[in-house]
């Protein structure tokens, strides 16, 4: 129960304190260790928290990933909101609804929630269809967002880039995450195989060592995480909207 409450308390704090006026795109994710065999049980709550009226008020949808490469724990949902404001008008109620206490119930009989990330979304690149995909995450530090986002919009004009197939967004951490970053890069593409592939051709290329070289100006990362898609929620259409 004190697992469950902190759980409740910290989703209330972290929206609460950041509900400001920002337009952009809102990406929450919450971290979990799931109890081996426990992850159907956590799918399937998921799905039927989902089919409820609370859930249909979320203006975006929600991801269940696990961590295949680092990571905190094993398993994370990722929630996508229009915006910090519609992201506080949906939480603002959660710890008084009862179809979301029996879900956040359920996820603590399942395993141990071990912390949250408040994102804003900056920009994106390439901008991802809003389905599941794979991702590599990068915390980063950055000390020119100006900078950092030329560096990457010369990068993402480059055919080696269009070759990846892959989708790029650029995160400003508001609250939680790695310490230390003040950003991170997210990654999705539908295969890591193939992305892996191409990566490695890309990444030899002058354009890809210039796109370091300009980055390295204005910030450094800080580490990296890899992970997959296990299922989606909500009408993943308006992920992909709000990410345009």
């Amino acid at each position: 129960m004190k697992k469950l409450k902190r759980f409740l308390f910290f989703i209330t704090l972290a929206l609460g304190l950041s509900s400001q006026s920002y337009a952009n795109p809102v990406l929450l994710t919450y971290d979990f260790q799931i109890g081996a065999g426990n992850q159907a049980a956590v799918a399937n709550a998921t799905s039927k928290f989902s089919q409820s009226t609370k859930f249909s008020e979320l203006k975006g949808a929600m991801y269940l990933n696990s961590y295949d490469f680092g990571g905190t724990g094993s398993h994370s949902f990722a929630v996508f909101h229009e915006s910090a404001s519609s992201a506080n008008d949906f939480v603002s109620t959660l710890n008084q609804n009862s179809d979301f206490i029996a879900f956040a119930s359920s996820l603590n009989n399942s395993g141990s929630y071990l912390g949250a990330t408040y994102f804003n979304v900056l920009k994106t690149w390439n901008p991802p269809d809003g389905t599941g995909k794979q991702f590599q995450t990068f915390p980063a530090t950055i000390t020119n967002v100006t900078g950092a986002i030329k560096a990457m919009d010369s990068w993402a004009s480059t055919d080696e880039f269009k070759s990846l197939n892959a989708s790029l967004m650029l995160l400003e951490q508001r609250a939680g995450g790695a310490p230390g970053a003040t950003h991170a890069f997210v990654v999705l593409y539908d295969d890591r195989g193939a992305y892996e592939e191409a990566w490695t051709v890309a990444s030899a290329s002058k354009n890809w060592r210039a796109a370091v070289t300009s980055f390295n100006r204005h910030g450094s990362l800080l580490g990296s995480v890899m992970g997959s898609p296990l299922a989606e929620f909500g009408d993943t259409s308006k992920t992909a909207e709000m990410l345009q």
